[in-house]
């Protein structure tokens, strides 16, 4: 089992469901933990994640206008990022378990 801190928990868990962008995932790290992320240390959980094939990127064409032409980058879970999270979930539940079964 790959070892993650809560950041990148949080990360990979915003990436569950929906491809997103840097702004959108600090967005849904917000919403769903109540977590602040700032953008370069965003990046740098991104690419821990990359690295350890939990996360793709890719760019996506379109909807430039707005940013002068230039492209987005898309982060999305691959399976193996899916299977980590399973684990997290399945330790965390046993720990609640251990604390208050």
């Amino acid at each position: 089992m790959i070892r993650l801190t809560m950041p990148q928990v949080y990360v990979l868990s915003s990436l569950e469901g929906q491809d997103r962008y840097g702004l959108e995932i600090i967005k849904a790290v917000k919403k769903i933990a109540g977590q602040k992320l700032i953008l370069g240390s965003l990046y740098n959980i991104l690419s821990k994640l990359e690295r350890d094939d939990l996360i793709e990127g890719y760019w996506r064409d379109g909807e430039t206008e707005d940013r002068g032409g230039h492209r987005r980058k898309y982060y999305k879970i691959t399976a193996a990022g899916e299977r980590t999270m399973d684990e997290v979930r399945g330790g965390l539940g046993r720990m609640w378990g251990m604390a208050f079964g």
